[in-house]
């Protein structure tokens, strides 16, 4: 258990970073998504997903149809470290399938009328791997990106993340296609 002070230190890092990720004219609003597994054999359903289980791991791009994905909410993505992925060897442009940003995420919520509300009203929301992020860069052109995995800003856990995202392919799937749809 950690002294009382301490906790007061992390939490107000935590607003300091979380007012400038949604402060900084590089920060990009952004949908937040959660991947759902849906099983194809119903009685699957009930069962607690095992993480080495068939159902939970997507061998293919032709197993993304046993994914669905549900709104989260609505965040601001701060990229800080960006690797551009492969250089193809006749150096015409990167390979950018393979495209990776180290981002700082700030959940808010849409339904307060100012930022300073939003900063201050911080949502539970934690983030998680396969989490899909759609960075909405200007009306009707979004950018696709899948939360990989989460790094420490500190040896404290709760005192700062920083998220690995992967670049993903358009989604052309309900609900996500409906919600790029109605944007354009």
């Amino acid at each position: 258990m950690l002294n009382n002070a301490v906790n007061r230190v992390a939490n107000g890092r935590h607003l300091a970073a979380r007012r400038v990720v949604m402060n900084t004219l590089g920060s990009i609003p952004a949908q937040v998504w959660r991947k759902r597994i849906v099983y194809s054999n119903p009685l699957d359903a009930e069962v607690p997903v095992d993480p080495l289980s068939f159902e939970a791991n997507a061998l293919s791009i032709q197993d993304e149809p046993n994914y669905e994905y549900d709104p989260l909410g609505f965040a601001f993505v701060l990229p800080d470290k960006f690797n551009g992925g492969v250089i193809h060897k006749n150096n015409s442009m990167n390979n950018p399938s393979e495209l990776t940003i180290i981002a700082q995420i700030e959940a808010y919520d849409a339904g307060l009328s100012t930022l300073a509300e939003q900063i201050m009203n911080i949502p539970d929301t934690q983030f998680l791997e396969g989490d899909l992020l759609g960075l909405m860069i200007y009306e009707g052109f979004m950018v696709w990106f899948e939360i990989v995995g989460t790094t420490g800003q500190t040896l404290m856990a709760d005192f700062g993340k920083k998220y690995v995202l992967n670049r993903r392919d358009e989604l052309g799937m309900d609900p996500v296609q409906g919600e790029v749809e109605s944007r354009i």
